[in-house]
């Protein structure tokens, strides 16, 4: 393997799209005044990248970096010696958060450069360095070719997905202002494999009514970039299955898409809507509780009817009748168990039921 073969190693083209210089900034300044020790200390971190201005969205993603494998080493002053290392850690930081490769990228990158791992200008050193340790030691082409440096940065931050950015920002988007080349360009992204491309276009299916494309095939492309680690994709999927969800799993879905890392791109629409989500939850909750007493009431009642000279004492019928209100209550918890959305209204009526059959009997009797 030739240096030809790893082209798509330039310095110019490895960190520098991905530069961002106002996390740098920040970062090299919470080291200069608390020293790169504070990287470790999550809620120091935490309060001063908030109070820098950084993006709640960013100081998320950047604690859950913090939290893996291998970040400890480096700001404990353990050096990157070639792009075999930095692959590794990258790599192993995208299996555990599963955030998208753009943003681990990105936040890694300032942080390499405010560790001064890295040069701002790039990583000439650490590239060179590899280059020249290829005579001497093998590397496997898994190895070197890893698809987080595949594909130039560039291609992420680019002026159309910024574009796309601000028609989708809003609840009811202006389509008009997307044009025949935009779409053409954000096609050439969406092929490329690149999470937010999957997710504007699944926008675009969304809010349109595109010839030969369904909503089916934008929920696809918002599944794809939801696994791929894109908070907005799985914001935008809790969002499909709260307005056009059908049945109790997709209510199911919507919330823990809510509540994991969608939960980064909640805004006061979604919050609203997770907070009546929740509220649904606990409603079956505390009707399961009043259908206890209520299975209560009825047992007590049909195994010890209030007057013998009214409802005749029926003993083996108020024991069997019993069995089956104990049974209904407890397939009540089962199912709320399982599915915390089902309507589980039935199981008072139910009981309810049993407990008039048995005085009906009774009467009769």
């Amino acid at each position: 393997m030739n240096a030809n073969e790893l082209s798509y190693l330039d310095p110019e083209d490895y960190f520098r799209d991905y530069n961002d210089e106002s996390l740098t900034e920040v970062l090299e300044g919470i080291i200069e005044k608390y020293k790169k020790e504070a990287l470790l200390q999550e809620e120091l971190l935490k309060q001063e990248l908030k109070n820098s201005g950084i993006e709640t969205m960013d100081i998320y993603k950047f604690i859950l970096i913090s939290k893996c494998h291998g970040f400890n080493e480096v700001v404990n002053g353990e050096r990157i010696n070639s792009i075999v290392d930095l692959n590794r850690l990258t790599s192993n930081i995208y299996t555990q958060t599963k955030l998208n490769r753009a943003d681990i990228m990105r936040l890694c990158a300032a942080l390499f450069t405010a560790l001064g791992i890295i040069e701002k200008s790039g990583i000439k050193h650490v590239v060179e360095k590899t280059l020249d340790n290829l005579g001497t030691k093998r590397y496997s082409d898994d190895e070197l070719i890893s698809t987080a440096f595949t594909l130039r940065s560039s291609e992420y931050r680019s002026k159309t997905l910024d574009h796309f950015e601000k028609v989708f920002e809003n609840d009811h988007p202006d389509l008009s202002l997307i044009t025949e080349e935009d779409l053409r360009s954000l096609e050439s992204l969406l092929i490329s494999g690149i999470p937010k491309a999957k997710y504007y276009t699944a926008c675009y299916i969304l809010h349109s009514s595109t010839e030969g494309a369904s909503a089916q095939e934008a929920i696809n492309l918002l599944e794809q970039a939801f696994e791929e680690g894109d908070a907005q994709a799985a914001a935008k999927l809790a969002d499909y299955y709260c307005d056009e969800g059908r049945d109790f799993n997709d209510r199911e879905k919507a919330y823990r898409l809510y509540t994991g890392i969608g939960a980064l791109a909640l805004n006061d629409r979604r919050k609203y809507r997770l907070v009546g989500l929740f509220n649904q939850k606990m409603y079956y909750k505390q009707l399961l509780n009043y259908s206890v007493v209520l299975c209560a009431v009825t047992v007590l009642s049909m195994i010890f009817p209030l007057s013998m000279n009214t409802y005749p004492n029926f003993t083996i019928l108020g024991i069997l009748l019993s069995i089956v209100s104990l049974g209904v209550l407890v397939l009540g918890f089962v199912i709320n168990k399982i599915r915390p959305y089902f309507n589980i209204q039935f199981i008072p009526v139910s009981l309810f039921i049993v407990w008039f059959f048995d005085i009906l009997i009774r009467l009769l009797g």
